[in-house]
């Protein structure tokens, strides 16, 4: 059967490999898309603001204190660093995805449902994250809870709802860990 720890599905066969197996840490190789493009943003705009004004001579010298002008390079590798690394973020939200791919290839599942509602970050985070693994799963059909009274009855606050194959597989927080072994133990189609 399924068994449930904190909210997360763990699939059918995840303690047949040790009783440590299901719990073991990983690090995820990549931010959520989401955060990625935020973070990635503000460090282009900080650093794109900072060249403008060590770039203009008008600017620069209006800023009073010696704690930026004595440091002027600094200031400079800062504005530099930062515009670079928010344009690589911006570039990974739009492109990266995943790299990870299971021993298997192929699709896993029949149908792929997420169950969410308007203004729910947690549900955006799912929605990306299941579009990062696209390629091993069915297309997603997305149901907003809050259009049937039934839905929000049975989901209430436990949303996003994940169900591959009409099973719940996540409430609340869709871990990538979980769904990667999800997907490992899983048969392509």
């Amino acid at each position: 059967g399924e068994a449930e720890l904190r909210g997360y599905a763990v699939p059918s066969g995840a303690w047949d490999r040790g009783p440590n197996t299901a719990f073991a840490i990983e690090k995820p190789t990549s931010m959520p898309p989401r955060t990625a493009s935020r973070i990635g943003s503000a460090l282009l705009l900080a650093g794109s603001l900072a060249l403008v004004v060590i770039a203009i001579p008008s600017w620069r010298l209006a800023i009073p204190g010696r704690w930026f002008h004595e440091a002027l390079p600094v200031w400079l590798l800062f504005a530099l660093a930062a515009t670079a690394g928010g344009l690589r973020l911006l570039y990974r939200a739009d492109y990266d995805g995943t790299d990870w791919s299971p021993e298997r290839p192929g699709q896993r599942f029949r149908s792929a449902v997420l169950y969410s509602r308007a203004n729910c970050p947690l549900c955006e985070e799912a929605e990306a994250l299941l579009a990062d693994y696209a390629r091993f799963l069915p297309p997603l059909t997305i149901v907003d809870i809050s259009t049937d009274p039934d839905l929000t009855e049975r989901h209430g606050t436990s949303i996003p709802v994940v169900e591959f194959d009409d099973q719940i597989r996540f409430r609340g927080r869709v871990s990538e860990v979980l769904l990667r072994r999800l997907i490992r133990m899983s048969e392509p189609e």
